[in-house]
């Protein structure tokens, strides 16, 4: 059993967004095709908002909810595939620059998922819900994203 607190497990979000921003920021930097460049300085600047918003949540959410431990047994694999994914550079193509992005929304999905499932109470269940169902959105926006800028 893998005890966690909703509080700690926000937090460990956060800091996964704020850590991609500044992946996808590095990988902006060393790209060479200009749609490339565009993709990541968008995702760099979404993961900031995201990181801000959960953030802004945190610090206006119910203390009881904030407070509330769950059993997570597999947070810190999930933990360990966002590390594994922006761990290494990249060839900074359109194709791989996507694929990453799907990676890491499939991670952030199941984070989401696990949370819901072993959540204690219908409270915590519903923040983690909720943060599924944004996630599912995000997917959607940048698989649109991607095309408008592959259609470019």
């Amino acid at each position: 059993m893998s005890l966690v607190q909703v509080r700690d497990m926000l937090d460990r979000v956060c800091e996964f967004h704020g850590h991609l921003s500044s992946y996808y920021h590095q990988l902006s930097d060393d790209a060479s095709q200009s749609r490339v460049k565009l993709i990541l300085n968008l995702l760099s600047q979404h993961e900031q908002g995201l990181r801000e918003g959960l953030e802004a949540y945190e610090r206006d959410a119910s203390k009881n909810v904030m407070d509330s431990w769950v059993d997570c047994p597999n947070c810190e694999e999930i933990r360990r595939r966002f590390d594994q994914l922006t761990s290494t550079g990249m060839d900074a193509s359109l194709e791989t620059v996507v694929e990453l992005c799907f990676s890491v929304d499939q991670c952030l999905f199941d984070f989401y998922r696990e949370g819901e499932e072993h959540a204690p109470n219908a409270r915590v269940k519903q923040v983690f819900h909720s943060l599924k169902d944004l996630q599912e959105g995000e997917v959607r926006k940048l698989a649109w994203s991607a095309t408008q800028i592959n259609d470019a």
